[in-house]
């Protein structure tokens, strides 16, 4: 096991999470108010099965893990809440690493209502189509799951709609991805990946918690990408792991997500109740 000074976070956030992630299986914990923690506990079981453990099949699954949790809450939800896309990069782009090309197929699938407009009910795919930002989290699922022509299509989205927008600048670098990614032209999805672990890493991870310390994000996403879109690039970076780059996904792959939720009440009957855990009384109410 890896004890360097720069895992130190890495491994006592896990080994915290691991321990509420074991407390979860249980009626008494709600999946809908305990989705976020469930995802960061499997994201950071994955970087530390790859970083601590070395084990990067024991990654796939946990970033596999973090996808299902995303789907299953949208799924099983009535009116799920929350707005995943709205800043999910890094949940994207893990999908691409857990290596599942079902699993990206299935993830490309979600859509969710997001706001109200004139008595209409807007879904993230609707605010794509407009050329909100949530048009970025919609490039990664189409170039993920190689749709070219649909890609191509947000890519003209994107200039016509999106980049008229001052605060929407830090998007040209990643059109440029996108559009070497439609062209098959490597030598351009290059040279964006290494601008992205080099002078971007830092305005681009400076709110990923610890793990700024130890990946680059999207970077190593994009990397993946370009692999599973037939552009084998390598790139020498202290921030990005050629390890997941190839395509190679594990033979199967367990259904976590599924186990654990199946353990736990899916949603409190008391209308804007916030906590994790139900009331005493409403367990009662359920199962006494």
């Amino acid at each position: 096991m890896k004890k360097e000074p720069k895992y130190a976070e890495l491994i006592k956030n896990h080994d915290n999470l691991m321990n509420r992630l074991e407390q979860y299986g249980s009626k008494w914990f709600i999946f809908r108010n305990s989705k976020i923690t469930i995802w960061e506990a499997f994201q950071i079981k994955g970087w530390y099965e790859f970083f601590i453990n070395e084990n990067l099949d024991a990654a796939k699954q946990a970033f596999y893990d973090c996808s299902k949790i995303d789907i299953y809450y949208y799924q099983k939800l009535i009116k799920p809440g929350g707005d995943l896309f709205s800043a999910g990069r890094t949940h994207v782009l893990q999908t691409a690493l857990s290596d599942s090309k079902d699993l990206m197929k299935e993830y490309n699938l979600i859509d969710y209502p997001v706001s109200k407009r004139k008595g209409k009910i807007l879904n993230y795919s609707d605010l794509v189509q407009e050329g909100k930002t949530y048009i970025y989290c919609d490039l990664i699922n189409k170039a993920m799951n190689q749709e070219i022509d649909k890609l191509a299509n947000l890519v003209e989205i994107v200039k016509e709609k999106t980049l008229d927008k001052k605060k929407n600048e830090w998007l040209r670098i990643d059109l440029q991805f996108f559009e070497g990614i439609i062209n098959k032209e490597k030598d351009i999805v290059l040279d964006v990946v290494k601008q992205l672990c080099t002078t971007e890493h830092k305005r681009r991870n400076k709110h990923s918690w610890f793990y700024k310390d130890l990946v680059s994000q999207p970077a190593q996403g994009y990397a993946k990408i370009a692999w599973l879109n037939g552009l084998q690039i390598e790139i020498e970076n202290d921030f990005v792991y050629n390890e997941f780059l190839p395509t190679s996904p594990m033979k199967e792959y367990d259904d976590n997500a599924k186990e654990l939720i199946s353990k736990m009440t899916l949603e409190s009957n008391v209308e804007f109740y916030n906590g994790q855990k139900l009331s005493e009384d409403e367990y009662k109410q359920l199962y006494s």
